[in-house]
Parts: structure tokens; sequence; C-alpha cells
């Protein structure tokens, strides 16, 4: 059986640059609502 994860990630609106902290060996990602945009819909060029 395989384990898939995906990435976590706190959105805030006062977070001006994305950073990414590791809380009990899980990583989660701080970012703003334009970020997670782009995180997850990335430019098709």
């Amino acid at each position: 059986m395989v384990a898939l994860h995906g990435e976590n990630f706190v959105v805030a609106q006062d977070v001006d640059r994305s950073f990414t902290n590791t809380y009990n060996g899980i990583q989660i990602k701080f970012v703003n609502l334009d970020t997670l945009i782009a995180e997850i819909y990335p430019s098709q060029r």
C-alpha cells in the first residue's frame, strides 16, 4: 500500500512572504491567498 500525502497550507491575510515550519514532523506552509492560488494552479505557459 502506498500512502499519498499532499502539501499542508495555512492561509492568512497578513502573510506578506510565505514560509514553512515543521510541527510534530508535519511540514506546513504559511501563505496568503494569492500565493495559495499560484501554488494550486501554476501558470500553464
